[in-house]
């Protein structure tokens, strides 16, 4: 694979297009903003998304505790939805 940025600038374009994301901006105005292309700033904000849904879920099962989970749990759902993810990508 090729890298675009290095990997400092790479951080960089990162953290600006999750700010600029949580301000309600699109990915197109994003990426015209930052100078990188529209699938670079979505696959930022996709791998931002997944490990975002990790923690939660991480949180989730550590206030839940050791017992078993009940089938149809919130945690298991997640979890599930979570892995889903990761496989097609």
């Amino acid at each position: 694979m090729v890298r675009k940025f290095e990997e400092e600038r790479a951080e960089d374009l990162g953290k600006a297009a999750k700010t600029l994301y949580a301000k309600g901006k699109s990915i197109r105005a994003i990426s015209e903003q930052i100078g990188a292309s529209r699938s670079y700033v979505h696959r930022i904000l996709m791998r931002a998304r997944t490990e975002h849904l990790a923690t939660m879920v991480s949180q989730r099962r550590i206030a839940q505790g050791n017992d078993p989970l009940p089938p149809g749990n919130v945690i298991s759902m997640g979890a599930i939805s979570l892995h889903n993810r990761r496989s097609f990508h």
